[in-house]
């Protein structure tokens, strides 16, 4: 088995080990981690202080972070002997054949989630061409409107006028116009 297949292997044993202890000993959001446990972590380059001097243990750590403290702790462990504690009782080998297995299996994974992220953005791009058609239909239809509307006030404007035409026609001289809209009392 190569050396960086055995690291990774050590790496994913000793998070499951860390996540395991840490859940047996109710470390998580109700009870605060001893700061023993940082300084422990940090000594040994596990871990490290943010840029501004502090640890944040309330900080949410993303993946890469995460990766890189599993990716310490194998080195760590591969350092200092006395990290390992007591050696149990040996378990079943995994041949190479079993590692590549599991690798292939986890690539597999991988590639369908990839697949379906895939087939997610050409559905987002195909609901953008067709928001992107409905828009250009709506803009003209807006267009139209704006016309149509154009038009009439065209024409609004011309029976007013005509209205106003007429009535002056019909007044008497020296008859004053009723006001359009109005009532007469």
């Amino acid at each position: 088995m190569s050396s960086r297949l055995r690291r990774f292997a050590i790496a994913v044993a000793v998070a499951v080990s860390v996540l395991a202890a840490a859940v047996a000993a109710g470390w998580g959001a109700r009870k605060a981690v001893p700061p023993e446990a940082y300084d422990f972590a940090v000594e040994r380059g596990i871990l490290t202080v943010y840029p501004d001097g502090k640890f944040h243990p309330k900080r949410v750590v993303n993946r890469g972070e995460l990766a890189v403290a599993i990716y310490r702790t194998a080195e760590a462990l591969v350092r200092d002997e006395r990290l390992r504690g007591p050696m149990g009782p040996p378990g079943p080998a995994a041949s190479d054949t079993d590692i590549a297995r599991v690798i292939e299996r986890f690539a597999h994974e991988i590639k369908n989630e990839l697949t379906d992220i895939e087939d997610d953005v050409a559905d987002l791009q195909d609901d953008t061409h067709e928001l992107g058609g409905r828009t250009a239909t709506l803009e003209k239809s807006l267009t139209g409107m704006r016309n149509d509307y154009r038009s009439l006030e065209r024409r609004i404007a011309r029976v007013e006028a005509a209205l106003q035409a007429r009535q002056e026609d019909i007044a008497p001289p020296g008859a004053t116009p009723e006001p359009q809209g109005q009532p007469t009392p």
